[in-house]
């Protein structure tokens, strides 16, 4: 999805948390971050495409203040929507409109 996006002339940022070097080879041209924090940083959209409890875990409300844009969109539905509604994140889940609670 990141390539994609890419391809299509978006600026991504990306974190991976096994920094692996398959990931690097398959797509280059992604700017690799060395934190999920760091990947967000000053973004107009935060993808979530994994179920890692890394990322299930961030905080919606310091992860909002460093985004430029509280916008949302969790491909796994695995966040609790909820609580990022509530922190003033627009939440969508792919395949459902809005994410669920």
């Amino acid at each position: 999805a990141a390539a994609a996006l890419r391809e299509q002339g978006a600026y991504v940022r990306v974190h991976d948390r096994e920094e692996s070097e398959n990931a690097r080879a398959m797509a280059p041209s992604l700017d690799y971050a060395q934190s999920a924090e760091k990947a967000c940083e000053s973004a107009a959209v935060v993808l979530h495409l994994t179920e890692w409890r890394q990322y299930r875990d961030l905080d919606p409300a310091a992860l909002g203040s460093i985004v430029r844009r509280r916008r949302l969109v969790d491909g796994r539905n695995a966040l609790p929507a909820r609580r990022w509604q509530e922190a003033g994140w627009t939440v969508r889940g792919l395949g459902l409109g809005r994410a669920a609670s």
